[in-house]
C-alpha cells in the first residue's frame, strides 16, 4: 500500500473570465481587477475552472505541509513525522555535468554501441545529514552526470558548497562533505518490522517543502540483507532521501537497487511499489570507508558454485564448482574445484546465501581469510579480491596467449599397440 500525501486548498475567490486572472475575492459580483464592465459575474466558465485547478495544484506543490485540525489522523501523523525529520533533509542542487552513457551490444549485428540510454531529470535532488560535523549521505544516482558544483541547502536555509568525497557502486551510496558544524542529524529508528508504516521524502519536485509519500515495510532485510524493502514511492525524486517512521526516525537512505551491477540498475522499478533503502547499520559501515576518499567497487574471488547443491538446505558447506584455474585470486591462493568453503574471515558459511552476503560486505582490494575443506582436511588461505572487470581482462589476456587447438582430423594417431 502506498499513499501520496497532498491536499487541494479551499478556493478563496473567483476567476476573471475576460483576463483569466486569479483576482482578490469578487465584490458585488464584479472582478476587482477588471471592474464591473469587463467582468460582471463570479461564475467560473470551463476555461477559468481549468486555470483554477492549475493554480490549486501549484499551491499544493509549494505549500508547507502543516497539519490542520480537520485533516485525517493518518495525515496529521505523516505530516508531524516529516516536520521532525525535515531539518535533516538536505536539498542538493547540481550545476553542470553530462548525461551518462551505456555500453551494450546490438542483439542482431553484435556491434558494440555506446549511447545515452538514460537522461537524469534536471532539478534538485535529496540528501540526509549523517553527522553534525558536516557529513551528508545521498544516492550515487544523483551524481551520474558528474556535476562540478553541488549546492547543499539545509532545512534552516543555510547553504554550502558540498564536495563529493566518494561513491560506492554496490550500495549506490555517495558521501558529501560541507564545511559546517552543528548540523541536525536525525535520530535512528529501531529495527524495522514488516507491516510497519514507512515514509519517504525528497526534493525532486522542486517544491518549497519535501514531497512526502507513505507506505509500509515489506521486508526488513533484502538484497543480501543490505536494504529495507518498502512499497512507499521511491524514484529519482527522493533517491538519497530518508525512509523514516512515524516518529521521524531514520530507517535508511533511499537508493535504487537491482540484481545488476550497472550504475543505472533499478530504473525499471521507479514508483512501482518496489522500493529500497540502505539500512542505517550498513550505511554507517559504508560511510566510514567512503571517508577515505576512494570509490568502492564490488570484489570477486574468481570462483563459482552450484546453487542447487545440498548446501541450500544448510547441512553442507558451499561446494566450489569451478575455480578460474591460472587466473583470479582464488587460483592464486591455491583453491581448486571441489573445495568446500566453510568460513570467510571466521564467519561460518553453511549455504550459498551466506557466501553471497559475506561478499556483499567486501570490496575490491579487501583481503579475506577463506577456510575450506579438501579431502576432509581444513585448509586456510588469504584471497585478495579484484573487480569483475579486472578478472575479465586477465582471463582474456591469458586466453589470447594460449595457442589455438589443432583441428580434430590433424591430431596425431594413437601409437599402435605392441
Amino acid at each position: 500500500m502506498a499513499v501520496v500525501i497532498g491536499r487541494v486548498p479551499r478556493s478563496s475567490g473567483g476567476v476573471c473570465a475576460s483576463r483569466g486572472l486569479l483576482p482578490r475575492r469578487p465584490t458585488n459580483g464584479a472582478c476587482v481587477k477588471c471592474g464591473p464592465a469587463a467582468c460582471r459575474t463570479t461564475r467560473r466558465p470551463a476555461g477559468c475552472r481549468s486555470l483554477l485547478l492549475v493554480a490549486a495544484l501549484f499551491s499544493v506543490l509549494s505549500a508547507p505541509l502543516a497539519a490542520r485540525a480537520d485533516d485525517p489522523p493518518t495525515d496529521r501523523a505523516f505530516q508531524a513525522a516529516l516536520q521532525r525529520i525535515a531539518p535533516s533533509i538536505v536539498r542538493l542542487d547540481t550545476v553542470g555535468g553530462a548525461a551518462p552513457v551505456s555500453k551494450f551490444e546490438d542483439e542482431k549485428t553484435g556491434e558494440k554501441i555506446t549511447a545515452v540510454t538514460f537522461r537524469p531529470v534536471e532539478g534538485p535532488t535529496t540528501g540526509v545529514v549523517w553527522s553534525s560535523d558536516g557529513w551528508i549521505v545521498t544516492s550515487s544516482l544523483n551524481f551520474l552526470t558528474q556535476p562540478p558544483v553541488t549546492l547543499a541547502t539545509l532545512g534552516d536555509g543555510r547553504r554550502f558548497i558540498a564536495r563529493l568525497i566518494a561513491k560506492d557502486d554496490l550500495t549506490r551510496l555517495a558521501l558529501l562533505k560541507v564545511d559546517a558544524a552543528d548540523l541536525p542529524a536525525p535520530s535512528l529508528a529501531p529495527e524495522p518490522r514488516p507491516g510497519q508504516w514507512a515514509l519517504t521524502a525528497g526534493w525532486g519536485f522542486g517544491s518549497r517543502t519535501p514531497a512526502l509519500a507513505a507506505g509500509v515495510i515489506s521486508a526488513a532485510r533484502r538484497n543480501r540483507a543490505l536494504t529495507i524493502q518498502t512499497d512507499a514511492k521511491t524514484s529519482p525524486a527522493n533517491y538519497g532521501g530518508p525512509l523514516f517512521d512515524l516518529d521521524g526516525r531514520l530507517f535508511g537512505i533511499c537508493v535504487p537497487q537491482a540484481g545488476s551491477a550497472d550504475e543505472l540498475a533499478g530504473v525499471e522499478w521507479y514508483d512501482s511499489g518496489i522500493g529500497f533503502a540502505l539500512r542505517c547499520d550498513e550505511t554507517a559501515r559504508v560511510v566510514e570507508r567512503l571517508k577515505n576518499g576512494v570509490d568502492l567497487v564490488g570484489g570477486v574471488m574468481g570462483i563459482s558454485f552450484d546453487p542447487r547443491d545440498t548446501a541450500v538446505a544448510g547441512s553442507q558447506p558451499v561446494g566450489v564448482e569451478a575455480v578460474k584455474v591460472g587466473s583470479g585470486p582464488a587460483a592464486d591462493a591455491g583453491m581448486q574445484a571441489g573445495d568446500l568453503v566453510t568460513a570467510i574471515d571466521d564467519e561460518p558459511i553453511r549455504r550459498p546465501l551466506d557466501l553471497d552476503r559475506a561478499m556483499a560486505r567486501r570490496r575490491a582490494g579487501d583481503a579475506l581469510k577463506v577456510t575450506y575443506l579438501r579431502d576432509g582436511k581444513s585448509v586456510e588461505c588469504n584471497v585478495k579480491l579484484v573487480t569483475v572487470d579486472a578478472l575479465a581482462k586477465r582471463l582474456e589476456a591469458e586466453s589470447a596467449s594460449q595457442p589455438a587447438s589443432a583441428p580434430a582430423d590433424s591430431q596425431p594417431a594413437d601409437p599402435p599397440e605392441r
